[in-house]
């Protein structure tokens, strides 16, 4: 599994935190909810996996907002693990991954937090995914 990593593109004079590193498990759950998907269609940017990408600032409330809504259809705050395959090995065999609701709830505050942050300093984001 591949960790993702975002960053703001320049520095901001306050104290925001300027980097943000996904988790592999976290990060492959992203892709399988179609949380990235969501932010490619329709719009000019395409954030693939593996890929590199730069978010423009006025763009992460529409990720924040993405984000909790998927969040809230998806995930049981009550609930445990969510088993999903992520890609195939070499024989053909599906990857599975395992993750905790309260790893993703975690994870995802971390990340909206963060695309807040951006919003409010203006600042695009640079994504490595």
């Amino acid at each position: 599994m591949h960790p993702s990593y975002l960053a703001f593109t320049e520095p901001t004079s306050d104290a925001d935190k300027r980097e943000l590193t996904l988790p592999g498990d976290f990060s492959e759950w992203l892709f399988f909810c179609g949380f990235w998907q969501a932010l490619t269609d329709g719009h000019s940017r395409h954030y693939e996996q593996y890929e590199e990408e730069v978010m423009p600032w006025s763009q992460a409330s529409l990720a924040a907002s993405k984000l909790k809504n998927i969040i809230q259809n998806a995930v049981d705050p009550e609930g445990g693990a969510i088993n999903f395959s992520y890609g195939w090995d070499a024989d053909r065999k599906p990857l599975e991954c395992i993750i905790e609701s309260k790893k993703i709830l975690n994870e995802a505050e971390k990340l909206i937090d963060f695309l807040v942050q951006a919003e409010a300093s203006t600042v695009d984001i640079y994504c490595q995914l």
